[in-house]
């Protein structure tokens, strides 16, 4: 895994439809409820915890989506 891309590079859906755009703004209409969702079995140890040094933690992540 590439530290500085944890999650992949970016795939950009260059023939995107309106289709497409209704499902992507479903997707982030409902990103903090499953993100809570995600995260609601886990402990403060767990959520303390960071994936590479000087990186963000889960709390951390999670306080920049509320704003």
């Amino acid at each position: 895994m590439d530290v500085k891309l944890p999650i992949g590079k970016l795939d950009v859906q260059e023939d995107a439809n309106l289709e497409n755009v209704q499902e992507w703004v479903g997707q982030i209409e409902t990103y903090t409820d499953r993100l809570r969702e995600t995260v609601s079995g886990l402990d403060d140890e767990d959520l303390n915890k960071t994936y590479r040094e000087g990186s963000w933690n889960d709390t951390s992540s999670m306080k920049q989506t509320e704003k």
